[in-house]
Order: structure tokens, then sequence, then C-alpha cells
């Protein structure tokens, strides 16, 4: 039987690799200062034939023996695997991985594999997911201007305020630790955050394709390419474009106050506690037994 488990990557977009109950489970090399092939790990094709995506290689830090690493919780085998005689450790294994884009990852999640199991961090990362639509259902985004050393690139990022930066928080807090498997991966803040700025990008252009964000030109208006270009990569499947430097600047001053709204920080706060007697009609209950707890949170 095939597991699938999945990472959200630093490179942005998820990686699926699955373990394989049919193979062998010791490794053959002995070698613990270097990452070795995974024993049990299927092939990229395989998994590749379950969610098509680009084949590749990960290093991810496993619980396990000497000889192998464990089986997932998710992992059936016919025979079991003799209980260890040591204590596991954490080592270093090569996968073979396939990467999907966000638009693919989300596609995954709305057409499961009938004849594999999907282990505790991809069901995670379709929670992380399925907020992610929800907050894009309720507009809770808003376009962003990004630049980087590949040049200018239109996007949307979450507004988390409120609820949302609970519900948020409490995601980070049930990530499983296989999610933050690979290696230079750990933060489990940084990988949720930046899961969920790419699905939440990529399920506004999904909604808004094939719609056209630039207003009709009228009369002889100054043209504001940098802007123009930048509405019209809101809604491409490659949010990249290309502008002057100058134009860019001035379109970044102009969304600069969007910066800081919704951006999931918790600022500190009062705690006020009120108590107060309850009355009752009561005959039964004595007066002064009852009383009611009150707690309000103001922001400092």
């Amino acid at each position: 039987m095939l597991v699938l488990h999945g990472f959200w990557s630093n490179s942005g977009g998820m990686r699926l690799w699955a373990e394989d109950s049919d193979l062998l489970v010791k490794s053959p090399s002995q070698a613990l200062r270097s990452a070795r092939p995974h024993p049990f790990a299927a092939p990229a094709d395989l998994i590749a034939g379950i969610h098509p995506g680009k084949p590749a290689t990960a290093v991810l830090l496993l619980p396990s023996l000497r000889s192998a690493p464990l089986d997932s919780p998710e992992l059936i085998r016919l025979a079991p695997r003799p209980a260890a005689r040591t204590d596991p450790m954490l080592l270093a294994w090569t996968v073979p991985v396939v990467d999907l884009d966000p638009t693919a990852a989300l596609a995954a999640f709305d057409q499961p594999a009938p004849d594999v199991r999907y282990g505790a961090s991809v069901d995670y990362l379709a929670e992380l997911a399925v907020f992610a639509r929800e907050l894009v259902e309720r507009g809770r985004v808003l376009p962003q201007l990004r630049r980087d050393t590949h040049g200018a690139a239109a996007c949307w990022r979450p507004v988390l305020q409120g609820r949302d930066v609970v519900a948020m928080t409490s995601l980070v807090s049930a990530m499983p630790p296989v999610c933050r498997a690979e290696v230079g991966g750990h933060d489990p803040h940084e990988l949720a955050t930046s899961a969920l700025d790419a699905m939440v990008d990529a399920a506004v252009r999904a909604a808004l394709s094939p719609m056209d964000l630039l207003p009709p030109r009228r009369g002889r208006s100054k043209r504001h390419r940098a802007v123009e270009a930048w509405l019209t990569a809101l809604t491409c499947p490659d949010g990249r474009f290309d502008a002057e430097p100058d134009e860019l600047d001035a379109l970044a001053e102009a969304l600069r106050p969007w910066d800081d709204v919704g951006i999931g920080t918790v600022g500190p706060a009062r705690a006020t506690f009120r108590l107060s007697e309850v009355e009752t009609e009561n005959e039964e209950t004595p007066a002064g037994s009852l009383w009611r707890l009150e707690f309000l949170l103001q922001s400092t």
C-alpha cells in the first residue's frame, strides 16, 4: 500500500512523497552522517501518476533506527516490523518527491486518490486550503506588489484580523512534525504563512479568471503603465510583470497604507475582570452564593 505525505517547501509549493509497504525496510548503507536513500520511499513517477507534478528529491529528518526510518502511523504492513530494541533518533533520508504549484495543490485536495492513504501532513495542508478558500469567499484578501531579484509581481494576500488570527494561530500550533521534516524548514509559523499566502493567491486568481481589473481608459488621460501592468497581472496565472523602477516605486508608495492591514499580528492587550453578584428569586439559593465573572480584552 502507499501512504502519501506532504509538506510545504521553502520554494513555494507543496511536495508529495510516499511510503510503499511492498519495498524493503532496511537501508543497505550504515552511514549516519550523510543522508541515505529512504529504503521504502515510493519513486517519483509512481507519485506523479496519482497527482501530476514535477519530480525532484528532498532531504527529510525522520524518526529512525540505525538501518531504517520508522513507519508512519498510517502505514500498514502485512508482516509487522519487529519491535525496536533501541530508542529512535532523527536521521536524514533522501526521498523522491513531486512538486505541485499552489494551483495544482488545491486541485489535489479536491480530487483525492481512492487507492492510497493520506498521512496527517496532507490532511493538515488540506485544512489550510479550506481556510484559504474561506478567506477568499469572505473577501478577506488584499492585492499586493512584491519585488525581488527576479523583478516585480502582483499577488494577493490574506487579511487576518479578529477570529481569523485565532484560527491561524491554532493551525500553526496543530502542524504535524512531519510537515517540518525538510532540512531547513523547521519554523511552523513561517511554513504555514507561506502555504496560506500561496493558496490564497491561487484561489483568488481562480475566482477572478478571466476577469479584467483594468478600467477602460477615457479620453486622453495619462497612462500609468506600472499600475496597468500590475492590475492585469493580478488575474493572470503568473503574477510577474515588467515596469520601470521609478514607476514601481510610485506604485509601492501608493499601496503602502495597505501593508500593515491584517498581517495577523496580535498586539498587547489589557484584561479587565468584573465580578458581580447574581440576583435570584429562588428561596433555596442563599443570597451571595451565585456570582458572575466577566472578562474583557482592550487593546493598548
